[in-house]
């Protein structure tokens, strides 16, 4: 199993466009029902972000394959007040009913 978090500061003025775009990777996350993935996007008053994905495979995470990824993606540098930090292979500390697996 893959994990990742990734965490971001958004500007004020592209906080609906951020939202926006997040909420078709969703969507198309529904219609699509990928298997072995699990993702939630946090959004703090603040403007920071933080996004959180388990891939049950090593292999390449689905959710990037995605168009609606895709197009987030494209333009997010440009939201940012504060670039994404990842950190791969998270370890999870505590869970309570929150995370499968």
């Amino acid at each position: 199993m893959k994990r990742t978090v990734v965490r971001y500061q958004i500007k004020a003025d592209c906080v609906d466009e951020n939202n926006r775009l997040l909420k078709d990777v969703f969507k198309e996350l529904e219609a699509k029902g990928l298997d072995g993935v699990h993702y939630v996007t946090l959004q703090c008053g603040d403007g920071w972000y933080t996004h959180f994905t388990t891939v049950d495979n090593d292999g390449v995470n689905p959710i990037t394959t995605l168009d609606s990824f895709k197009a987030y993606v494209a333009g997010v540098r440009d939201r940012c007040a504060a670039p994404p930090h990842q950190a791969n292979d998270v370890t999870i500390v505590g869970n309570y009913r929150m995370i499968a697996g």
